[in-house]
């Protein structure tokens, strides 16, 4: 991967981030380390179904977000309850 490459994954991940209403420093590094491990359509529903459904939930907030994310990763656990 080129520096233009990852310039490029960078850019997109945030702008993803964003739509998603994750916009602190923190909370956008950890979304790009998301996106940084499973590629530039993390969160898409066709490729990362779990993520999508958490991401896409807007009840929740974005540091729970990420925590839901990161404790589905760790556990298989994060699925988001009616």
């Amino acid at each position: 991967m080129t520096g233009a490459d990852l310039e490029g994954l960078a850019s997109a991940a945030l702008a993803n981030a964003r739509s998603h209403g994750i916009v602190t420093e923190e909370d956008s590094f950890r979304f790009l380390d998301f996106a940084l491990r499973y590629g530039p359509k993390f969160g898409d529903k066709d490729c990362t179904p779990w993520a999508h459904e958490i991401l896409s939930t807007a009840r929740l907030k974005p540091d729970e977000k990420l925590n839901l994310l990161e404790g589905y990763e760790l556990y298989g656990e994060g699925r988001v309850k009616a």
